[in-house]
Protein backbone atom coordinates (compact mmCIF):
# COMPACT_ATOMS: atom_id res chain seq x y z
CA UNK A 1 0.00 0.00 0.00
CA UNK A 2 1.12 3.41 -0.67
CA UNK A 3 0.03 7.03 0.44
CA UNK A 4 -1.30 9.46 -2.38
CA UNK A 5 -1.27 13.34 -1.30
CA UNK A 6 -3.85 15.12 -2.78
CA UNK A 7 -4.17 18.89 -2.65
CA UNK A 8 -7.73 20.45 -2.07
CA UNK A 9 -7.38 23.56 -4.00
CA UNK A 10 -10.28 25.00 -2.97
CA UNK A 11 -9.84 25.00 0.01
CA UNK A 12 -6.52 26.50 -0.32
CA UNK A 13 -7.52 29.27 -2.23
CA UNK A 14 -9.89 29.92 0.85
CA UNK A 15 -6.23 29.80 2.88
CA UNK A 16 -4.50 32.05 0.07
CA UNK A 17 -7.49 34.53 0.24
CA UNK A 18 -7.51 34.85 4.32
CA UNK A 19 -3.79 35.29 4.71
CA UNK A 20 -3.56 37.59 1.83
CA UNK A 21 -1.52 35.88 -0.55
CA UNK A 22 -3.68 36.14 -3.69
CA UNK A 23 -0.82 35.86 -6.08
CA UNK A 24 1.19 32.25 -6.66
CA UNK A 25 4.32 34.60 -6.36
CA UNK A 26 3.52 35.59 -3.10
CA UNK A 27 2.32 32.05 -2.28
CA UNK A 28 5.60 30.58 -3.70
CA UNK A 29 7.61 33.27 -2.06
CA UNK A 30 6.28 32.03 1.41
CA UNK A 31 6.52 28.72 0.46
CA UNK A 32 10.59 28.69 -0.78
CA UNK A 33 9.27 27.42 -4.27
CA UNK A 34 9.67 28.74 -6.95
CA UNK A 35 6.68 30.06 -9.13
CA UNK A 36 6.59 28.31 -12.07
CA UNK A 37 6.86 24.72 -9.71
CA UNK A 38 3.68 26.04 -7.80
CA UNK A 39 2.00 26.89 -10.72
CA UNK A 40 2.66 23.36 -12.04
CA UNK A 41 1.51 21.72 -9.12
CA UNK A 42 -1.19 23.54 -8.85
CA UNK A 43 -2.35 23.26 -12.26
CA UNK A 44 -1.98 18.90 -11.84
CA UNK A 45 1.00 18.88 -13.73
CA UNK A 46 3.27 17.82 -10.60
CA UNK A 47 1.97 15.54 -7.98
CA UNK A 48 1.82 17.40 -4.59
CA UNK A 49 4.62 15.87 -2.52
CA UNK A 50 6.52 16.32 1.18
CA UNK A 51 7.88 19.72 -0.34
CA UNK A 52 4.90 20.79 -0.96
CA UNK A 53 3.56 19.73 2.48
CA UNK A 54 6.51 21.51 4.22
CA UNK A 55 6.40 24.85 2.35
CA UNK A 56 2.33 25.18 2.78
CA UNK A 57 3.66 24.84 6.65
CA UNK A 58 6.20 27.80 6.32
CA UNK A 59 3.78 29.23 4.42
CA UNK A 60 0.78 29.66 7.14
CA UNK A 61 2.16 29.22 10.13
CA UNK A 62 1.94 32.09 12.33
CA UNK A 63 -0.97 33.19 9.89
CA UNK A 64 -4.71 33.08 11.33
CA UNK A 65 -5.37 30.76 8.98
CA UNK A 66 -3.26 28.09 11.09
CA UNK A 67 -2.51 29.45 14.10
CA UNK A 68 -4.53 29.63 17.25
CA UNK A 69 -4.61 32.90 19.29
CA UNK A 70 -2.23 32.32 22.13
CA UNK A 71 -4.98 32.73 24.95
CA UNK A 72 -7.62 30.46 23.25
CA UNK A 73 -4.51 28.30 22.62
CA UNK A 74 -3.47 28.44 26.91
CA UNK A 75 -7.35 27.50 27.94
CA UNK A 76 -7.61 24.92 25.45
CA UNK A 77 -4.74 23.29 26.31
CA UNK A 78 -5.86 23.54 30.20
CA UNK A 79 -9.21 21.90 29.34
CA UNK A 80 -7.86 18.98 27.61
CA UNK A 81 -4.53 18.16 30.06
CA UNK A 82 -2.07 19.38 26.71
CA UNK A 83 0.76 21.75 27.12
CA UNK A 84 0.11 24.64 24.83
CA UNK A 85 2.68 23.11 22.10
CA UNK A 86 1.48 19.47 21.90
CA UNK A 87 -1.75 21.46 21.30
CA UNK A 88 -0.49 24.08 18.95
CA UNK A 89 1.02 21.00 16.93
CA UNK A 90 -2.78 18.98 17.09
CA UNK A 91 -4.23 22.16 15.53
CA UNK A 92 -1.14 22.75 12.73
CA UNK A 93 -1.73 19.46 11.77
CA UNK A 94 -5.61 19.27 11.77
CA UNK A 95 -5.84 22.19 9.58
CA UNK A 96 -2.97 21.42 6.91
CA UNK A 97 -4.84 18.10 6.22
CA UNK A 98 -7.65 20.23 5.99
CA UNK A 99 -5.38 21.79 3.19
CA UNK A 100 -4.01 18.40 2.21
CA UNK A 101 -5.71 14.83 1.78
CA UNK A 102 -3.14 12.16 2.00
CA UNK A 103 -5.20 8.53 0.39
CA UNK A 104 -4.00 5.12 0.74
CA UNK A 105 -4.55 3.15 -2.59
CA UNK A 106 -2.69 -0.39 -3.24
CA UNK A 107 0.22 -0.13 -4.60
CA UNK A 108 1.43 -3.42 -6.73
CA UNK A 109 4.79 -4.55 -5.69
Amino acid sequence: MGAEIKLKRERLAEYRQLSGMTTQQKLGDAMGMERSTLSRTLNGFIDPGEKLIAGLVRAFVGTTVLDVSPARLELAAEMVGLSADELRIGVLFTNLFDLVGVGIEDVAA
